[in-house]
């Protein structure tokens, strides 16, 4: 934290990477990830969801079933939450990641990123909210 603020202090704007849906990660870590953020000078943000790629520990731990991942429903709920959570004026720079396909192995959806997207929209649109709407002061 102490680096985003001297970075903040001499003019650099700074952008936060956040993966969503790590291991053993909870509902409420992710929102606090996105309060936390709010509270610092982060001029923008990178969401990420969490995917599965050949040849990684990760993929390993996938296929030996010790690893979940979002539903595209779910993580689109989810990341409408931790956008509430998250300050109005922070730019969303992505709001779902990619991965060619010959290193993908789950979950595929994320390649449609137009479809997660207007699935966002239609979400925040169902819960009459947006960015910020959760942000206490």
């Amino acid at each position: 934290m102490s680096a985003i603020k001297s970075a903040h202090a001499r003019g650099i704007k700074v952008c936060a990477h956040i993966i969503l849906g790590l291991p053993n990660e909870t509902f409420e870590d992710m929102m606090m990830t996105a309060q936390t953020i709010s509270r610092l000078p982060v001029s923008g943000v990178k969401i990420h969801v969490l995917h599965v790629l050949k040849n990684t520990i990760l993929a390993d731990l996938y296929h030996k079933g010790l690893v979940e991942l979002f539903s595209q429903d779910e993580y689109v709920k989810t990341v409408c939450t931790f956008l509430e959570y998250l300050n109005a004026e922070c730019v969303i720079l992505r709001l779902v990641s990619t991965a060619k396909k010959e290193y993908l192995i789950a979950p595929e959806w994320i390649n449609n990123k137009q479809r997660v997207i207007q699935e966002i929209e239609t979400e925040f649109a169902r819960r009459g909210t947006r960015q910020g709407f959760l942000l206490a002061g």
